[in-house]
C-alpha cells in the first residue's frame, strides 16, 4: 500500500466493501497504520442500503409485503425459462403494454431494486394475467400468483416506487469519480430532512437541530392524508378502497407507510455521520461555500 499511495496526502478514504474495513487485518486498519490522521468514512453506500432495508422491515412486519423477496422470486421465476418469457409477452400484447423482460434484483445493491420495481409496475397488468392463467404448482409460482391476486400488491410496489429515490439520490453522491468529503455535512442533513418531510409537519425540524426533533409526537406528525407518498399511491389507495377491495387496508397501509418512515429517520439519525466535526470543516473545499468559511477550518485540517 505504501509503494502505491501518497499517504501522506490523504485526509479522508471511503470504502466500498463491508468486509473489507472489519477486523485487524482490515483496509481500515492499514489505511490508518500509514496515515492515522486519515478520515475513514466506511463503507456509506451500505449504510443508505441497510437504512432502506431498516424500513423496510417495520413495513414487513405490519403489512407482511417484503419487496426484495418479491422482486427475486419474479426474476427467478422469468429468468431460465423461454416458455414463461414468451407467456409473459404475449399477455403484454394481449394488454396493450410493450414487453419488457423482469430485471434482476441483487440484495447488496439498494439501487437495482428501484430499477427492479419500476419494471414490474410498467408490465404490472400483464403480470396479473400472466399468473392468474398459469396452471404451475411450484411453490414460488403460488407465492407469486397469491401476491398478484392481492390488490394491495399493487399499492406496496407504488410506495415503494416513491420512497427509494430518495435513497437511490443519496446513494449516487457516493458513485462519485472525485473526492465529495466537502458535500458530505450538507447531504446527509438534506437527506434526513427529506425523509422527516414526509411525516413531519415543517415545523417540527425547520428551526430545530435535527437530533432534537421528537419523531414519535403525534403532534409533529402529519396526518395520513398528507404523507409523502406520491399522489399515484394515494390515488391507487382509494380506488381500491371504494371499489370494495380493501375496506381495511388502509388503515393498515398507512401505519406501515409511517412506520417505514419513522424507522428509517432513526437509522438514518443514528448511522450517519451527523455530527462528525470533521464533516463541517470540510466544506471550505467548495469554492461555493468560501464566503462561510473561516480560516479555522483550515487550521483544523493542519493540527489533525
Amino acid at each position: 500500500m505504501a509503494m502505491h499511495h501518497a499517504w501522506d496526502y490523504t485526509f479522508s478514504f471511503v470504502v466500498f466493501h463491508m468486509q473489507t474495513r472489519r477486523a485487524e487485518n482490515s483496509i481500515k486498519s492499514r489505511v490508518l497504520d500509514q496515515n492515522p490522521s486519515i478520515y475513514v468514512l466506511g463503507c456509506p453506500c451500505h449504510i443508505v442500503h441497510t437504512n432502506a432495508h431498516a424500513g423496510g422491515l417495520v413495513y414487513s412486519e405490519m403489512l407482511g409485503f417484503e419487496v426484495e423477496d418479491f422482486c427475486v422470486d419474479l426474476a427467478y421465476w422469468f429468468k431460465s425459462s423461454t416458455k414463461r418469457k414468451n407467456m409473459l409477452h404475449e399477455f403484454c400484447v394481449f394488454c396493450d403494454t410493450t414487453y419488457m423482460e423482469v430485471l434482476q434484483h441483487f440484495s447488496i445493491r439498494l439501487l437495482s431494486l428501484d430499477l427492479a420495481v419500476n419494471r414490474i409496475l410498467r408490465v404490472y397488468k400483464a403480470l396479473i394475467s400472466n399468473f392468474r392463467s398459469t396452471d404451475e404448482k411450484q411453490a414460488r409460482c403460488l407465492r407469486l400468483r397469491a401476491l398478484f391476486e392481492d390488490p394491495l400488491t399493487e399499492v406496496h410496489l407504488l410506495f415503494y416506487q416513491a420512497l427509494l429515490p430518495t435513497f437511490y439520490q443519496f446513494n449516487l453522491l457516493f458513485q462519485m469519480q472525485h473526492p465529495c468529503i466537502y458535500l458530505l455535512h450538507g447531504q446527509v442533513r438534506a437527506f434526513i430532512r427529506k425523509l422527516m418531510s414526509k411525516f413531519l409537519k415543517p415545523a417540527a425540524f425547520r428551526t430545530t437541530s435535527l437530533e432534537s426533533v421528537d419523531l414519535q409526537d403525534q403532534e409533529n406528525q402529519l396526518p395520513d392524508t398528507q404523507l409523502g407518498i406520491r399522489l399515484t399511491t394515494k390515488s391507487t389507495l382509494i380506488r381500491l378502497h371504494e371499489a370494495g377491495e380493501i375496506p381495511s387496508g388502509v388503515t393498515k397501509f398507512n401505519k406501515a407507510a409511517r412506520g417505514f418512515l419513522l424507522r428509517s429517520t432513526e437509522y438514518a439519525l443514528k448511522k450517519l455521520p451527523l455530527n462528525d466535526p470533521l464533516l463541517p470543516h470540510a466544506e471550505f473545499v467548495d469554492f461555493m461555500q468560501r464566503q462561510n468559511s473561516h480560516v479555522d477550518d483550515v487550521l483544523y485540517f493542519v493540527q489533525r
